[in-house]
Protein backbone atom coordinates (compact mmCIF):
# COMPACT_ATOMS: atom_id res chain seq x y z
CA UNK A 1 0.00 0.00 0.00
CA UNK A 2 1.44 3.57 -0.79
CA UNK A 3 2.94 5.71 2.24
CA UNK A 4 0.58 7.68 4.13
CA UNK A 5 2.68 11.01 4.04
CA UNK A 6 1.73 14.20 5.93
CA UNK A 7 0.22 17.04 4.10
CA UNK A 8 2.91 19.93 3.83
CA UNK A 9 1.78 23.13 4.20
CA UNK A 10 4.19 26.48 3.63
CA UNK A 11 4.77 27.72 6.64
CA UNK A 12 6.41 30.95 6.08
CA UNK A 13 6.46 32.36 9.60
CA UNK A 14 8.11 36.15 10.10
CA UNK A 15 8.65 37.40 13.65
CA UNK A 16 9.72 41.13 13.81
CA UNK A 17 8.46 44.23 16.11
CA UNK A 18 7.84 47.52 14.90
CA UNK A 19 6.14 50.44 15.92
CA UNK A 20 2.55 50.08 14.36
CA UNK A 21 0.51 52.64 13.68
CA UNK A 22 -2.90 52.79 12.21
CA UNK A 23 -2.44 51.88 8.60
CA UNK A 24 -0.08 48.85 9.36
CA UNK A 25 -3.19 45.93 8.81
CA UNK A 26 -1.76 42.88 9.42
CA UNK A 27 -1.37 40.39 6.55
CA UNK A 28 -3.11 37.11 7.42
CA UNK A 29 -0.97 35.16 4.52
CA UNK A 30 2.31 36.52 6.62
CA UNK A 31 1.56 35.03 10.46
CA UNK A 32 3.06 36.41 13.30
CA UNK A 33 3.66 35.07 16.89
CA UNK A 34 0.72 37.49 17.82
CA UNK A 35 -1.73 36.68 14.92
CA UNK A 36 -0.32 32.62 15.09
CA UNK A 37 -0.29 29.61 17.60
CA UNK A 38 -4.06 30.35 19.07
CA UNK A 39 -5.63 27.09 18.23
CA UNK A 40 -5.08 23.34 17.77
CA UNK A 41 -5.37 23.42 14.34
CA UNK A 42 -2.55 25.90 14.16
CA UNK A 43 -0.49 23.75 16.27
CA UNK A 44 -0.94 20.76 13.72
CA UNK A 45 0.59 23.34 11.06
CA UNK A 46 3.05 24.08 12.93
CA UNK A 47 4.43 20.80 13.38
CA UNK A 48 3.69 20.14 9.68
CA UNK A 49 6.75 22.66 9.68
CA UNK A 50 8.75 20.15 11.11
CA UNK A 51 8.33 17.22 9.31
CA UNK A 52 8.70 19.65 6.01
CA UNK A 53 12.42 19.29 7.16
CA UNK A 54 13.38 16.13 6.68
CA UNK A 55 12.77 17.13 2.50
CA UNK A 56 14.98 20.32 3.21
CA UNK A 57 17.38 18.63 5.78
CA UNK A 58 20.20 16.18 6.21
CA UNK A 59 18.36 13.57 4.87
CA UNK A 60 17.84 14.96 1.34
CA UNK A 61 21.48 13.92 0.45
CA UNK A 62 24.04 14.97 3.59
CA UNK A 63 23.24 12.49 5.91
CA UNK A 64 24.41 9.79 3.16
CA UNK A 65 27.32 11.41 2.66
CA UNK A 66 28.31 11.83 5.96
CA UNK A 67 27.64 9.02 7.61
CA UNK A 68 27.82 6.05 4.38
CA UNK A 69 30.49 7.59 1.88
CA UNK A 70 32.88 9.10 4.63
CA UNK A 71 32.67 5.59 6.40
CA UNK A 72 34.73 2.50 5.23
CA UNK A 73 31.73 1.35 2.96
CA UNK A 74 32.18 3.66 0.39
CA UNK A 75 33.67 6.20 -1.48
CA UNK A 76 32.73 9.14 -4.14
CA UNK A 77 33.48 8.05 -7.50
CA UNK A 78 31.51 10.70 -9.82
CA UNK A 79 32.56 13.95 -10.92
CA UNK A 80 31.29 16.12 -8.13
CA UNK A 81 34.93 17.02 -6.68
CA UNK A 82 33.88 18.42 -3.77
CA UNK A 83 32.00 15.84 -2.46
CA UNK A 84 34.75 13.35 -3.60
CA UNK A 85 37.52 15.60 -1.42
CA UNK A 86 35.24 15.72 1.31
CA UNK A 87 34.39 11.72 1.78
CA UNK A 88 38.57 11.79 1.71
CA UNK A 89 38.88 13.67 4.96
CA UNK A 90 40.36 16.57 2.91
CA UNK A 91 37.61 19.08 4.04
CA UNK A 92 37.19 22.87 3.31
CA UNK A 93 35.28 25.04 5.51
CA UNK A 94 31.30 24.75 3.80
CA UNK A 95 31.27 21.21 3.84
CA UNK A 96 28.95 19.99 6.26
CA UNK A 97 27.28 23.84 6.27
CA UNK A 98 23.79 22.08 5.17
CA UNK A 99 23.81 19.68 8.12
CA UNK A 100 24.22 21.94 10.48
CA UNK A 101 21.97 24.81 9.31
CA UNK A 102 19.23 22.26 8.09
CA UNK A 103 19.04 20.46 11.56
CA UNK A 104 19.36 23.92 13.32
CA UNK A 105 16.55 25.22 11.41
CA UNK A 106 14.36 21.71 12.20
CA UNK A 107 15.38 22.32 15.89
CA UNK A 108 13.60 25.96 15.90
CA UNK A 109 10.55 24.72 14.19
CA UNK A 110 10.78 22.14 16.70
CA UNK A 111 11.23 24.71 19.65
CA UNK A 112 7.98 26.82 18.45
CA UNK A 113 5.79 23.86 18.80
CA UNK A 114 7.21 22.71 22.44
CA UNK A 115 7.11 26.16 23.06
CA UNK A 116 4.14 27.68 21.96
CA UNK A 117 2.10 25.41 22.04
CA UNK A 118 1.45 24.57 25.47
CA UNK A 119 -0.85 27.76 26.01
CA UNK A 120 -2.98 26.86 23.57
CA UNK A 121 -6.25 25.47 24.45
CA UNK A 122 -7.21 21.84 23.56
CA UNK A 123 -10.33 20.01 24.17
CA UNK A 124 -8.36 16.94 23.47
CA UNK A 125 -5.55 17.47 25.79
CA UNK A 126 -4.22 13.71 24.38
CA UNK A 127 -3.56 15.36 21.07
CA UNK A 128 -1.79 18.42 22.63
CA UNK A 129 0.51 15.39 24.05
CA UNK A 130 1.01 13.86 20.59
CA UNK A 131 2.07 16.97 19.11
CA UNK A 132 4.81 17.97 22.05
CA UNK A 133 6.03 14.32 21.17
CA UNK A 134 6.52 13.99 17.73
CA UNK A 135 8.52 17.65 18.04
CA UNK A 136 10.80 16.33 20.67
CA UNK A 137 11.16 13.49 18.60
CA UNK A 138 12.79 15.41 15.76
CA UNK A 139 14.33 17.47 17.73
CA UNK A 140 16.24 15.23 19.22
CA UNK A 141 16.90 13.33 15.99
CA UNK A 142 18.68 16.87 15.26
CA UNK A 143 20.83 17.18 17.98
CA UNK A 144 21.95 13.67 17.12
CA UNK A 145 23.01 14.01 13.77
CA UNK A 146 24.72 17.12 14.81
CA UNK A 147 26.65 15.01 17.62
CA UNK A 148 27.39 12.36 15.53
CA UNK A 149 29.05 14.68 12.78
CA UNK A 150 30.42 17.78 14.70
CA UNK A 151 30.46 16.41 18.22
CA UNK A 152 30.68 19.83 19.42
CA UNK A 153 27.66 22.05 19.07
CA UNK A 154 24.71 24.08 21.13
CA UNK A 155 21.94 22.23 22.51
CA UNK A 156 19.36 24.99 21.43
CA UNK A 157 16.07 24.56 23.45
CA UNK A 158 13.75 28.29 23.01
CA UNK A 159 12.55 29.69 20.34
CA UNK A 160 15.75 31.63 19.20
CA UNK A 161 16.65 35.01 17.61
CA UNK A 162 18.79 36.13 15.25
CA UNK A 163 20.54 38.01 18.06
CA UNK A 164 21.10 34.84 19.99
CA UNK A 165 24.60 33.44 20.14
CA UNK A 166 24.35 30.16 22.05
CA UNK A 167 27.67 28.55 23.47
CA UNK A 168 28.85 24.91 22.31
CA UNK A 169 27.99 21.86 24.30
CA UNK A 170 30.34 19.39 24.66
CA UNK A 171 29.56 15.50 23.00
CA UNK A 172 28.77 14.47 25.95
CA UNK A 173 26.33 16.77 26.96
CA UNK A 174 24.47 16.28 23.43
CA UNK A 175 24.66 12.91 24.03
CA UNK A 176 22.55 13.35 27.40
CA UNK A 177 20.53 16.02 26.23
CA UNK A 178 18.90 13.01 23.42
CA UNK A 179 19.27 10.55 25.83
CA UNK A 180 16.04 12.47 28.08
CA UNK A 181 14.42 13.90 25.16
CA UNK A 182 13.65 10.34 23.44
CA UNK A 183 13.26 8.89 26.92
CA UNK A 184 10.72 11.61 27.33
CA UNK A 185 9.06 10.83 23.40
CA UNK A 186 8.64 7.78 23.61
CA UNK A 187 6.67 8.30 27.32
CA UNK A 188 3.93 9.87 25.47
CA UNK A 189 4.37 8.82 21.85
CA UNK A 190 1.91 5.37 20.48
CA UNK A 191 2.75 2.28 19.52
CA UNK A 192 1.05 2.24 16.49
CA UNK A 193 -0.95 5.61 14.43
CA UNK A 194 -3.08 3.24 12.20
CA UNK A 195 -2.84 4.43 8.98
CA UNK A 196 -0.84 7.46 9.66
CA UNK A 197 2.30 5.80 8.75
CA UNK A 198 4.54 8.65 8.89
CA UNK A 199 4.96 9.16 12.48
CA UNK A 200 7.19 8.31 14.68
CA UNK A 201 6.15 5.96 17.35
CA UNK A 202 7.14 4.83 20.34
CA UNK A 203 8.82 2.05 18.91
CA UNK A 204 11.36 4.53 16.87
CA UNK A 205 12.10 6.99 19.91
CA UNK A 206 13.27 4.06 22.29
CA UNK A 207 15.06 2.31 19.53
CA UNK A 208 16.46 6.14 19.18
CA UNK A 209 17.23 5.96 23.26
CA UNK A 210 18.97 2.73 22.38
CA UNK A 211 20.69 4.08 20.39
CA UNK A 212 21.69 7.06 22.31
CA UNK A 213 22.69 4.90 25.35
CA UNK A 214 24.99 2.79 23.11
CA UNK A 215 26.33 5.64 21.91
CA UNK A 216 27.63 6.87 25.19
CA UNK A 217 29.09 3.43 26.49
CA UNK A 218 31.08 3.07 23.54
CA UNK A 219 32.49 6.58 22.59
CA UNK A 220 32.62 8.22 25.93
CA UNK A 221 34.79 7.15 28.91
CA UNK A 222 33.63 6.03 31.85
CA UNK A 223 29.92 5.35 30.47
CA UNK A 224 30.10 1.58 29.92
CA UNK A 225 27.16 1.38 32.67
CA UNK A 226 24.79 2.93 29.82
CA UNK A 227 25.31 -0.89 27.90
CA UNK A 228 23.06 -2.19 31.00
CA UNK A 229 20.84 0.94 30.33
CA UNK A 230 20.41 -0.28 27.04
CA UNK A 231 20.13 -3.52 27.12
CA UNK A 232 17.08 -2.41 29.65
CA UNK A 233 15.73 -0.38 26.72
CA UNK A 234 15.99 -2.99 24.01
CA UNK A 235 14.53 -5.71 26.35
CA UNK A 236 10.99 -3.66 25.27
CA UNK A 237 11.45 -4.89 21.93
CA UNK A 238 12.27 -8.64 23.04
CA UNK A 239 10.29 -9.23 25.88
CA UNK A 240 8.58 -6.21 26.80
CA UNK A 241 5.19 -4.40 25.96
CA UNK A 242 6.64 -4.05 21.85
CA UNK A 243 7.60 -8.02 21.66
CA UNK A 244 5.93 -8.81 18.85
CA UNK A 245 4.99 -5.82 17.12
CA UNK A 246 7.72 -6.24 14.71
CA UNK A 247 9.67 -8.90 12.86
CA UNK A 248 11.88 -9.52 9.80
CA UNK A 249 9.76 -9.51 6.49
CA UNK A 250 10.89 -12.93 4.50
CA UNK A 251 12.22 -11.06 1.49
CA UNK A 252 15.41 -8.90 2.55
CA UNK A 253 14.78 -6.60 -1.04
CA UNK A 254 11.01 -6.00 0.40
CA UNK A 255 13.26 -3.63 2.82
CA UNK A 256 14.10 -1.17 -0.44
CA UNK A 257 11.11 -0.84 -2.98
CA UNK A 258 8.37 1.56 -2.99
CA UNK A 259 6.14 -1.21 -3.52
CA UNK A 260 6.34 -2.88 0.02
CA UNK A 261 7.32 0.21 2.12
CA UNK A 262 6.12 0.41 6.28
CA UNK A 263 6.33 -3.14 6.41
CA UNK A 264 6.45 -5.15 9.64
CA UNK A 265 10.31 -4.83 10.26
CA UNK A 266 10.16 -1.14 9.74
CA UNK A 267 10.05 0.86 12.96
CA UNK A 268 10.80 4.41 11.05
CA UNK A 269 10.84 5.46 8.24
CA UNK A 270 11.59 9.04 5.91
CA UNK A 271 8.67 9.38 3.59
CA UNK A 272 9.56 10.14 0.31
CA UNK A 273 7.09 11.13 -2.93
CA UNK A 274 6.99 11.53 -6.38
CA UNK A 275 3.37 13.52 -6.15
CA UNK A 276 4.92 17.04 -6.34
CA UNK A 277 7.58 16.07 -8.90
CA UNK A 278 9.57 19.07 -9.88
CA UNK A 279 8.08 21.04 -7.24
CA UNK A 280 10.05 23.82 -5.40
CA UNK A 281 12.08 23.50 -2.36
CA UNK A 282 11.77 25.39 0.74
CA UNK A 283 8.15 26.46 2.46
CA UNK A 284 5.92 26.36 -0.59
CA UNK A 285 3.20 25.32 -1.30
CA UNK A 286 3.80 22.01 -3.22
CA UNK A 287 7.16 21.08 -2.75
CA UNK A 288 9.39 18.30 -4.33
CA UNK A 289 8.78 15.43 -1.05
CA UNK A 290 10.82 13.03 -3.36
CA UNK A 291 14.29 11.53 -2.82
CA UNK A 292 17.12 12.41 -4.86
CA UNK A 293 19.64 9.69 -2.89
CA UNK A 294 18.67 7.11 -6.08
CA UNK A 295 20.28 9.57 -8.46
CA UNK A 296 23.16 10.89 -6.47
CA UNK A 297 24.67 6.97 -6.17
CA UNK A 298 23.12 5.21 -8.81
CA UNK A 299 25.46 4.36 -11.75
CA UNK A 300 25.88 6.59 -14.90
CA UNK A 301 24.38 4.03 -17.51
CA UNK A 302 21.16 5.08 -16.16
CA UNK A 303 21.44 8.94 -15.83
CA UNK A 304 23.18 8.63 -12.14
CA UNK A 305 25.55 10.35 -10.96
CA UNK A 306 28.03 7.81 -9.65
CA UNK A 307 29.20 9.86 -6.51
CA UNK A 308 28.36 6.95 -4.23
CA UNK A 309 30.40 3.74 -5.04
CA UNK A 310 30.87 0.84 -2.61
CA UNK A 311 34.20 -0.41 -1.37
CA UNK A 312 34.91 -4.07 -3.08
CA UNK A 313 35.84 -5.58 0.04
CA UNK A 314 32.01 -5.64 0.87
CA UNK A 315 31.18 -7.36 -2.31
CA UNK A 316 34.41 -10.16 -0.86
CA UNK A 317 32.56 -10.47 2.43
CA UNK A 318 29.28 -10.90 1.32
CA UNK A 319 31.18 -13.38 -1.13
CA UNK A 320 32.48 -15.14 1.93
CA UNK A 321 29.70 -17.10 2.93
CA UNK A 322 27.81 -18.85 -0.15
CA UNK A 323 24.59 -18.21 -0.37
CA UNK A 324 23.85 -14.50 0.71
CA UNK A 325 20.83 -13.74 -0.35
CA UNK A 326 20.93 -9.88 0.51
CA UNK A 327 24.12 -9.18 -1.97
CA UNK A 328 21.61 -9.18 -4.50
CA UNK A 329 19.51 -6.39 -3.16
CA UNK A 330 22.56 -4.78 -1.64
CA UNK A 331 25.10 -4.10 -4.56
CA UNK A 332 25.43 -3.66 -8.10
CA UNK A 333 28.96 -5.26 -9.74
CA UNK A 334 30.34 -6.72 -12.90
CA UNK A 335 29.16 -10.42 -12.35
CA UNK A 336 25.77 -9.61 -11.16
CA UNK A 337 24.43 -10.48 -14.50
CA UNK A 338 25.54 -14.33 -13.64
CA UNK A 339 25.94 -14.40 -10.19
CA UNK A 340 21.64 -13.48 -10.65
CA UNK A 341 20.81 -14.19 -14.00
CA UNK A 342 16.32 -14.03 -13.50
CA UNK A 343 17.55 -11.01 -12.12
CA UNK A 344 19.52 -9.34 -14.30
CA UNK A 345 16.67 -9.91 -16.72
CA UNK A 346 14.33 -7.76 -15.21
CA UNK A 347 16.64 -4.49 -14.85
CA UNK A 348 17.36 -4.47 -18.43
CA UNK A 349 19.51 -3.76 -20.89
CA UNK A 350 20.36 -0.17 -19.04
CA UNK A 351 21.28 -1.15 -15.73
CA UNK A 352 23.54 -3.59 -18.00
CA UNK A 353 26.91 -4.83 -15.92
CA UNK A 354 29.19 -4.15 -18.36
CA UNK A 355 29.06 -0.26 -18.26
CA UNK A 356 29.94 -0.67 -14.49
CA UNK A 357 34.02 -1.87 -15.10
CA UNK A 358 35.30 -2.79 -11.92
CA UNK A 359 33.31 -0.40 -10.07
CA UNK A 360 30.92 -2.15 -7.44
CA UNK A 361 27.86 0.32 -7.12
CA UNK A 362 24.76 0.74 -4.47
CA UNK A 363 21.58 -1.26 -5.40
CA UNK A 364 19.77 -0.47 -2.21
CA UNK A 365 16.88 1.82 -2.54
CA UNK A 366 17.47 2.29 -6.66
CA UNK A 367 14.49 1.79 -8.79
CA UNK A 368 15.81 -0.85 -11.47
CA UNK A 369 13.29 -3.31 -10.53
CA UNK A 370 10.20 -1.31 -12.55
CA UNK A 371 11.86 1.09 -14.34
CA UNK A 372 15.82 1.90 -16.71
CA UNK A 373 16.89 5.34 -15.38
CA UNK A 374 17.26 7.10 -12.35
CA UNK A 375 15.90 10.63 -11.58
CA UNK A 376 16.21 13.39 -8.71
CA UNK A 377 12.36 12.46 -7.55
CA UNK A 378 12.65 8.58 -6.29
CA UNK A 379 9.47 8.00 -4.27
CA UNK A 380 11.67 4.90 -2.23
CA UNK A 381 11.45 5.37 1.73
CA UNK A 382 14.74 5.78 3.66
CA UNK A 383 13.89 3.22 5.97
CA UNK A 384 15.93 4.26 8.94
CA UNK A 385 15.07 1.96 11.40
CA UNK A 386 14.77 -1.68 10.75
CA UNK A 387 14.33 -4.35 13.21
CA UNK A 388 16.67 -6.04 11.97
CA UNK A 389 19.22 -3.19 13.14
CA UNK A 390 17.18 -3.69 16.59
CA UNK A 391 18.07 -7.32 17.01
CA UNK A 392 21.76 -6.67 15.84
CA UNK A 393 21.73 -4.18 18.43
CA UNK A 394 20.68 -6.28 21.51
CA UNK A 395 23.44 -8.92 20.25
CA UNK A 396 26.17 -6.27 20.50
CA UNK A 397 24.97 -5.00 24.39
CA UNK A 398 23.89 -8.79 25.50
CA UNK A 399 27.78 -9.57 24.65
CA UNK A 400 28.87 -6.40 26.28
CA UNK A 401 26.78 -6.85 29.42
CA UNK A 402 27.33 -10.67 29.93
CA UNK A 403 31.12 -10.60 29.05
CA UNK A 404 30.33 -13.62 26.59
CA UNK A 405 27.92 -14.24 23.46
CA UNK A 406 25.93 -16.92 24.43
CA UNK A 407 22.74 -15.24 24.63
CA UNK A 408 23.54 -12.75 22.14
CA UNK A 409 24.09 -15.00 19.54
CA UNK A 410 20.59 -15.63 18.76
CA UNK A 411 20.12 -12.35 17.89
CA UNK A 412 22.63 -12.18 15.29
CA UNK A 413 21.46 -16.05 14.09
CA UNK A 414 18.02 -14.81 13.11
CA UNK A 415 19.35 -12.00 10.99
CA UNK A 416 21.62 -14.35 9.50
CA UNK A 417 19.26 -17.14 8.44
CA UNK A 418 16.48 -14.52 7.03
CA UNK A 419 19.88 -14.07 4.62
CA UNK A 420 19.92 -18.04 3.70
CA UNK A 421 22.96 -18.45 5.78
CA UNK A 422 22.19 -20.44 9.12
CA UNK A 423 23.78 -20.36 12.21
CA UNK A 424 26.82 -18.39 13.15
CA UNK A 425 27.88 -21.73 14.97
CA UNK A 426 27.25 -23.67 12.11
CA UNK A 427 29.21 -21.55 9.61
CA UNK A 428 32.13 -23.38 7.45
CA UNK A 429 33.55 -19.87 6.83
CA UNK A 430 36.82 -17.84 7.68
CA UNK A 431 37.19 -14.08 7.45
CA UNK A 432 39.93 -12.70 4.81
CA UNK A 433 42.05 -10.49 5.03
CA UNK A 434 40.02 -7.60 3.15
CA UNK A 435 37.66 -7.99 6.20
CA UNK A 436 40.07 -7.98 9.13
CA UNK A 437 43.58 -6.88 8.31
CA UNK A 438 44.66 -7.68 12.15
CA UNK A 439 43.15 -10.92 13.25
CA UNK A 440 41.63 -13.33 11.01
CA UNK A 441 39.32 -16.15 12.69
CA UNK A 442 36.53 -18.94 12.23
CA UNK A 443 32.94 -17.40 11.94
CA UNK A 444 32.16 -19.99 14.29
CA UNK A 445 34.60 -19.50 16.98
CA UNK A 446 32.95 -15.64 17.35
CA UNK A 447 30.22 -17.79 18.87
CA UNK A 448 31.97 -18.64 21.90
CA UNK A 449 34.43 -16.13 22.21
CA UNK A 450 33.19 -12.56 23.34
CA UNK A 451 36.15 -10.62 21.83
CA UNK A 452 35.81 -12.63 17.99
CA UNK A 453 31.94 -12.56 18.60
CA UNK A 454 32.29 -8.44 18.70
CA UNK A 455 34.82 -8.68 15.82
CA UNK A 456 31.92 -10.45 13.50
CA UNK A 457 29.03 -8.63 14.54
CA UNK A 458 31.50 -5.49 12.69
CA UNK A 459 30.85 -7.16 9.87
CA UNK A 460 27.25 -8.53 10.61
CA UNK A 461 26.14 -5.08 10.85
CA UNK A 462 27.76 -3.31 7.98
CA UNK A 463 26.51 -6.61 5.59
CA UNK A 464 23.01 -6.02 6.99
CA UNK A 465 22.71 -2.24 7.26
CA UNK A 466 25.26 -0.82 5.23
CA UNK A 467 24.29 2.89 3.22
CA UNK A 468 21.47 3.07 6.21
CA UNK A 469 23.18 5.64 7.59
CA UNK A 470 24.44 3.86 10.43
CA UNK A 471 28.08 3.00 10.01
CA UNK A 472 30.06 6.35 10.96
CA UNK A 473 28.45 6.22 14.37
CA UNK A 474 29.39 2.46 14.46
CA UNK A 475 32.39 3.00 13.90
CA UNK A 476 32.97 6.03 16.85
CA UNK A 477 30.62 3.46 18.90
CA UNK A 478 33.59 0.82 18.07
CA UNK A 479 36.44 3.56 18.66
CA UNK A 480 38.06 2.63 15.65
CA UNK A 481 38.80 6.00 14.27
CA UNK A 482 41.37 5.86 16.96
CA UNK A 483 45.08 5.92 16.10
CA UNK A 484 45.44 2.34 17.66
CA UNK A 485 42.92 0.70 15.70
CA UNK A 486 42.80 2.66 12.56
CA UNK A 487 45.27 0.39 10.78
CA UNK A 488 42.16 -2.32 10.01
CA UNK A 489 40.11 0.15 8.49
CA UNK A 490 42.95 1.66 5.99
CA UNK A 491 43.23 -1.67 4.53
CA UNK A 492 39.94 -1.78 3.46
CA UNK A 493 39.93 2.21 2.44
CA UNK A 494 42.38 3.90 1.61
CA UNK A 495 40.92 7.35 1.95
CA UNK A 496 41.42 6.73 5.24
CA UNK A 497 45.33 7.03 4.67
CA UNK A 498 44.29 10.79 5.43
CA UNK A 499 42.72 10.23 8.52
CA UNK A 500 43.70 12.20 11.12
CA UNK A 501 42.69 10.40 15.00
CA UNK A 502 41.79 13.27 17.26
CA UNK A 503 40.73 15.73 13.68
CA UNK A 504 38.78 14.03 11.33
CA UNK A 505 36.06 12.09 13.80
CA UNK A 506 34.46 15.50 13.26
CA UNK A 507 33.40 18.22 11.05
CA UNK A 508 34.72 21.59 10.56
CA UNK A 509 32.37 24.04 11.62
CA UNK A 510 31.40 26.59 8.71
CA UNK A 511 33.68 29.52 9.01
CA UNK A 512 30.56 31.90 8.98
CA UNK A 513 29.15 30.26 12.17
CA UNK A 514 31.70 30.21 13.88
CA UNK A 515 32.42 34.44 12.98
CA UNK A 516 29.08 35.05 13.79
CA UNK A 517 29.00 33.80 16.92
CA UNK A 518 31.89 34.50 19.31
CA UNK A 519 30.74 32.10 22.00
CA UNK A 520 30.93 29.01 19.21
CA UNK A 521 34.47 27.08 19.26
CA UNK A 522 35.85 25.64 16.25
CA UNK A 523 36.54 21.64 16.42
CA UNK A 524 40.02 20.97 17.50
CA UNK A 525 42.51 21.01 14.40
CA UNK A 526 40.88 22.85 12.39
Amino acid sequence: MKKIILSIVGLSMIFTSCDKSLLDIPNPNNPTVDTYWNTPVEAEKGLISVYNMLYRGPYVGDIYIKNDLTSDEGYGGGSDYGLNESVAFRYNYGIGSGLWSESYKMIFRANQVLTLVPEIDFDNEEQKKLILAQARFFRALAHWNLAIAFETAPIVTKVSSVTDKPSSSTVEEMFAFCETEFALAAEDLPIDWGIDVARPTKGAALAMLAKVQMQQAGQIDGMETKWSEAKTTLDIFISGTLAGKYELVADYYNNFKHTSENNNESIFEIQFSDINKGGGSGDVLKPNLASGRAMSFAPRSVGGFGNGVARPWLLNAFRNETGDKRLRATLFYKEKGVDFPDDYQVYGNDWDDNAWGDKVFVRKHQRDYYRNDEDLFSENNLRLIRYADILLMYAEVLNEVEGNPANAVKYINMVRERAGLGTLEASNARSTQMENAVMDYDYKDAATNSTLFKRHLKLERSLELCFETWRWSDLKRWDDLKQENITEIKFRDADFNGFVPGKNERLPIALEEVANNPNLEQNIGY
